[in-house]
């Protein structure tokens, strides 16, 4: 979000309010320094001999602690109600005689002062008719050991004046989150329509720019009771301190870059159009989330960091980042980008609303008040312009979306036309297909009957082989009964001839020739033409071998030996060149 870098512009400016005589403001030029020796006011109150020295520099290694005599004359005659502010502001306790009493009161306030107030300023009753004497003590507990040495500052401010600034920063910031919180609901109603990413960066940025302006503002310090403060000694009159405040300030911009910094990414569709700057951009942001995270872990742990040195290193971080962003946009828009148009001018109004509200603030009517309202300028026309950028992309993508509809609609009707002709196409294929596995049935019937033959015929030659071995066995044992006297040899005889006529009736191989060739017609003749040297055996052979019958079958069918069948097997592949 450029408006960062208009937010660095508005820290600048606030210096400006704190010594405007306008307002009501007295800054001490003169004071009395005295090292603390654990004197009670009493004891500085009654001993005039203590030697306050004349606008004296304060010395963390030597003393822990300070008495400070302020002479104050009342700029106002009206007023008698003032805050002290005291830099450091760690623990200070401001001592003044009450003008209706005429006693000493005491206040604290700092950094590790609990008083429920946003700012540091030390509350005080001034006589108005002379000058008054205010006593100070300023502790340095947090500063111990530093041998750095710097000058103390005093302002006196209106207490009016103090408060009606309260009252109305508070007032406005209130107001400003009402109106965020409304463009967050807003945010969220259209994310819960378009399940886009870009409403969610948008909403860290709106929560990112939300404790921004509440870190910026001090209000943690009326919400939390947390102390924590690190310092950076610079020179005499200068020290920068961190505390609370400028921690989640540091959390806000973290959340706000890397928000807007994805936010951009989707809303240009960088990844897409523009993946090397989208790289780069991603690479930016990881250094300077790790550079920001490494100097928050350390600060917590460290009594002196260099905040100054690393406010400057951040500061630069972002200015890099963003103006990076703007080099994108401008690429994005030269590469007609539809939707980059609308990004440079969702950046543009708030960058020229926030510019010209501090110039016109500045030149002629400048105010604190009207100073306070600039990070507001820029966080609520942020919100509007990206509200309506994101309205105005939204109703793109829907048009898009509605002419991919139309185009998916058309496209639907050519696919039903071209369903309907695969139709045709598989009517006329189903068609051949039924033809064809008739055909293969009628086939199948083929080889089935073809296998049933062939089945038909190896089992009578099984059942021949068979009778054939029991006629022969029968024929061996008749042999050994033709020995015996008391059998006829005429009856033995008749026997042997008739199982000699059944074997030779039902053992011819022009019977098995015969039934093979019904089935396998060709097989003999084609066999010939290729081997004409052939025996008769080795015809049988082929044909047995042909039915697939095993080395047993085809023993028991020659009635020789299985190892004989091996035997002419190898001599019959040899001789085909299998």
């Amino acid at each position: 979000m450029k408006n960062l870098l208009f937010f660095l512009y508005i820290l600048s400016s606030f210096g400006l309010f704190a010594t405007d005589d306008k307002e009501g403001n007295f800054r001490a030029t003169e004071y009395g320094l005295l090292p603390d020796k654990n004197y009670s006011l009493q004891q500085v109150l009654d001993n005039q001999d203590l030697p306050f020295v004349k606008n004296d520099t304060l010395h963390p290694d030597k003393n822990n602690s300070y008495w400070v005599r302020i002479f104050f004359t009342p700029f106002d005659p009206k007023s008698n109600e003032y805050y002290l502010t005291v830099n450091p502001a760690i623990d200070n306790t401001i001592y003044y005689l009450d003008p209706r009493t005429q006693k000493w009161e005491s206040n604290q306030s700092g950094f590790f002062i609990s008083n429920g107030n946003r700012h540091k300023g030390l509350a005080f009753l001034a006589n108005g008719d002379s000058i008054n004497c205010i006593y100070v003590h300023i502790n340095l507990h947090d500063f111990a050991g530093q041998r750095s040495s710097f000058v103390p500052a005093f302002t006196a401010l209106k207490a009016d004046h103090v408060d009606d600034k309260e009252n109305f920063m508070l007032a406005t910031w209130l107001i400003v989150l009402f109106i965020i919180c409304i463009y967050i609901f807003n945010i969220i109603v259209d994310f819960i329509v378009v399940r886009e990413k870009t409403h969610i960066y948008y909403l860290v940025v709106l929560a990112g720019c939300i404790l921004y302006v509440t870190a910026f503002h001090r209000f943690p310090n009326l919400l939390f009771d947390f102390r924590m403060l690190r310092y950076n000694i610079v020179s005499a009159d200068m020290f920068y301190s961190y505390e609370l405040s400028d921690f989640l300030s540091q959390i806000s911009l973290m959340t706000i870059t890397t928000g807007y910094t994805y936010l951009t990414s989707n809303f240009l569709k960088l990844a897409i159009n523009l993946p090397f700057w989208d790289r780069l951009l991603k690479r930016m942001l990881f250094c300077y989330l790790a550079c920001c995270s490494l100097f928050q872990v350390s600060i917590l742990f460290t009594p002196l960091v260099f905040i100054s040195e690393f406010n400057l290193i951040s500061n630069l971080f972002i200015a890099s980042i963003f103006l990076l962003l703007f080099v994108i946009s401008v690429v994005s828009f030269r590469k007609r980008n539809k939707h980059a148009k609308l990004f440079l001018i969702a950046n543009a109004i708030p960058f020229i609303i926030v510019i010209g509200s501090a110039l016109y603030l500045t030149l002629y009517n400048y105010n604190s008040y009207n100073m306070l309202l600039l990070p507001y300028f820029g966080i609520i026309s942020f919100s509007i312009t990206f509200s309506v950028a994101l309205a105005f992309r939204n109703r793109n993508i829907q048009n898009e979306l509605k002419l991919k509809e139309i185009e998916a609609k058309t496209l639907s009707i050519e696919n039903e036309k071209t369903l309907l002709q695969n139709e045709l196409l598989f009517s006329k294929n189903k068609e051949i297909e039924t033809r064809l596995s008739l055909e293969k049935i009628e086939t199948e019937n083929l080889q089935l009957k073809l296998d049933l033959k062939n089945r038909e015929m190896v089992s009578s030659a099984i059942n021949i082989s068979q009778k054939n071995e029991t006629f022969e066995k029968i024929k061996k044992q008749l042999d050994g009964l033709s020995t015996d006297q008391s059998v006829s040899k005429e009856s033995l005889e008749k026997v042997k001839s008739m199982i000699r006529n059944n074997i030779a009736v039902e053992n011819t191989w022009e019977n098995f020739k015969i039934h093979f060739e019904q089935i396998h017609p060709d097989f003999f003749s084609d066999l010939l033409k290729k081997h004409p040297n052939l025996t008769q055996n080795e015809l049988k052979l082929s044909s047995y071998l042909k039915l697939n019958l095993t080395n047993k079958e085809i023993a028991a069918f020659q009635n020789i030996d299985p190892d004989s069948v091996k035997k002419a097997k190898m001599r019959l592949k040899k001789k085909l060149n299998l």
